[in-house]
């Protein structure tokens, strides 16, 4: 790919996205009267991440045509001083009328929706999309049973993930002999399965890792690489399989909701599938991912020929292994979690 083709793609979303915050973030204040319905909304992102520009767009946009009688404030960075990992608690409480959540944090309260999607269940970027639906409805049971009302979701799209090596490695065979780093225990889990010798490094430790010789490889991706300027430290590149999270889940207090007018009802749902469809065309990591990759190609690294399709599907196989056995200690909601979504997957649950 030419990187000026890059570059123009990149000008191209950015035009997009800025006329979309022009719209809705640029509009005057909206008169905020006695008799408005005011709303607070957690978010954990620091406001220069897009999952909060996302927020408040979300914000604005629900302002903006409830005509001042529901204001939405965003209150991003923990700066109510809510947990996430408190929300089952809190958000019924009244801690907050709105709450933004990572599913993924909820180990101690929700096991069985916290890891549900783990790496290695798709092998294609494209495949992303059609998990979303099957996410989203296990999602919104579980909320829907636990008394918080699921309001929307924030999505992300797939993106590459690659194997990082001094030398060249573009099969689990190359591996053989070699330190991995990779970022959680499910993923150690499984290439060690494969007979790779992984284990979890912390992301800001990766650099200097790479550099004394405690790992000779790492798994990552192009445009996380770039940040800590990976190419230094490590001369080869090879397309392993995607990263792609579980949609953010936007979360009201039940009581609160049910209390609110349905015409507004309307206005905040509406709002939420703007951004649920918004934020998945954003595809900006894909994106930094093709620049960073013309990036590190500029600087004399270079990326290999993916793994095989052999290698990608024997990973998979493994990763789904290992997140079943965990499922199964979890108990039979995490199993049929872990059933419903391999089920959309056209896939088999182990024996």
């Amino acid at each position: 790919m030419k990187i000026c083709w890059v570059l123009k793609k990149t000008l191209t979303r950015i035009l997009v996205v800025s006329a979309a915050f022009t719209m809705f973030i640029g509009l005057p204040l909206q008169t905020v009267s006695a008799d408005t319905i005011e709303w607070r909304m957690n978010s954990v992102w620091v406001p220069s991440r897009l999952e909060a520009k996302a927020m408040d767009l979300f914000a604005n946009r629900i302002n903006e045509k409830a005509k001042g009688r529901l204001n939405v404030t965003v209150y991003h960075g923990g700066s109510l001083g809510l947990k996430d990992v408190d929300v089952l608690r809190l958000l019924p409480a009244g801690a907050a009328e709105l709450w933004v959540i990572i599913p993924s944090v909820l180990g101690r309260d929700a096991p069985q929706i916290a890891n549900i999607y783990p790496t290695g269940s798709i092998l294609r970027a494209d495949e992303h999309p059609q998990v979303i639906p099957i996410l989203e409805e296990i999602f919104t049971d579980f909320f829907t049973d636990a008394g918080v009302q699921v309001v929307g979701f924030q999505h992300s799209g797939a993106f590459p993930l690659a194997i990082f090596c001094k030398d060249p490695a573009k099969s689990f065979a190359d591996l053989k002999g070699r330190k991995l780093r990779v970022f959680n225990k499910e993923v150690m889990t499984s290439f060690n399965t494969l007979g790779a010798s992984a284990q979890v490094i912390p992301q800001n430790e990766l650099y200097i890792a790479l550099n004394t010789g405690v790992v000779d490889c790492a798994l990552y991706a192009y445009s996380s690489g770039k940040t800590i300027s990976i190419q230094e430290v490590t001369h080869y590149g090879s397309d392993f399989v995607p990263y792609a999270s579980v949609p953010n889940v936007i979360l009201a207090n039940q009581d609160v909701w049910d209390a609110l007018p349905a015409d507004l009802k309307a206005v905040v749902s509406e709002a939420a599938g703007f951004i649920g469809g918004w934020s998945l065309a954003q595809d900006t990591q894909t994106l930094q991912d093709e620049i960073a990759r013309e990036f590190v190609e500029n600087h004399g690294f270079t990326v290999l020929e993916g793994f095989s399709d052999e290698d990608r599907q024997a990973f998979r196989k493994a990763a789904l292994d290992t997140w079943y056995k965990l499922a199964v200690k979890g108990g039979p909601e995490t199993v049929n979690n872990a059933n419903r979504l391999m089920k959309k997957l056209g896939l088999t649950p182990p024996e």
